[in-house]
Order: C-alpha cells, then structure tokens, then sequence
C-alpha cells in the first residue's frame, strides 16, 4: 500500500508561562537558523538534531504540562486521510484508495476519559474541493531543499508587504 493517503499532525501548545521564558524559546527556534548547524550530518552528535531535540522535548516528554490534561502539551491531532475509506464498488486495483475522497479529523484528549476523542474540525475545506481540476500533484518532483535563510528572508517578503 501506498502511504500517500495518510497524514498525521501533532499540534503541541507552548508550555512557557512567562514573557521571559517565551521570548527564550522563540530564540531557540531562532538559532536553528545559525550557519554553524548543518542538519544534513549523520550521527547522534549533530548539533542541529541536538538542539532541536531539546526544543521539542520541552512540549513532547512525559509531563510536559502537569496543569493539563495527563500532563501533555498535546493540543490536538489532526489526521487527513483516505487510507482507511471503504472501497465499495471501487475497482480492484492497488491505486483504488486515489479514487477516495479525502477525510479530515481532529483528536482532543478528553478531560474526563483521558483518552483522545473526535472534536469537530474547524477550517475545514468544502467537499466539492476533492478532485479539483486545478490541483496538480507530484510525488516525483525533486525540488531543492529550502534553506533556513530562504525561510527567513520569506518570512520578511510576507511582512514587507503586509501579509
């Protein structure tokens, strides 16, 4: 099976609670950008894997928010998918889940279970935007890897001109 259908997305909430403390972790994020880094470099020793494992362990590890919800950070979990869409009268082919319409579903842990439950999904796009004429996908595309810098300067062209 082909997993192009599956796409899952943990949303964690930050866990600073002071102005310091957040301002301290936007200058992690921040110095990811650092030329020094090269986040190409095997290894356990590569300094950008490095720090950004400690960015993601503040909101990731067990207890992250003991004021929340089993003390995670997690906000929700967002899934886009068509993998698991039943195939009734589809043809009998590998590629029949391509035929399926997108599904779009959001996961909340529940205070009272402790589990995660479906909450309703907000922005969600219309139903008529599935198979749209004007969407060209390519798996096969090799397209250059985006720099830190290009992000940045990016970010910069969006602000310039009020974005």
């Amino acid at each position: 099976m082909d997993w192009r259908g599956l796409n899952v997305i943990f949303e964690y909430q930050n866990v600073q609670n002071t102005r310091c403390s957040t301002r301290e972790n936007a200058h992690q994020w921040l110095n990811l950008s650092e030329s020094t880094y090269s986040f190409g470099t095997a290894g356990l020793n590569n300094p950008y894997k490095t720090a950004l494992q400690a960015i993601t362990d503040q909101v990731t590890l067990a207890n992250a928010a003991p004021d929340r919800t089993n003390g995670s950070a997690l906000g929700r979990i967002r899934t886009n998918e068509n993998v698991f869409a039943p195939f009734l009268n589809a043809p009998s082919s590998e590629l029949a889940w391509e035929k399926q319409d997108w599904e779009f579903r959001q996961l909340e842990l529940d205070r009272n279970t402790h589990s995660l439950a479906l909450t309703p999904l907000t922005n969600n796009p219309p139903h008529t935007a599935n198979h749209a004429s004007n969407i060209e996908e390519d798996y096969s595309a090799t397209n250059p890897p985006v720099t830190n810098v290009e992000l940045l300067d990016w970010g910069t062209m969006q602000t310039e001109a009020g974005f």
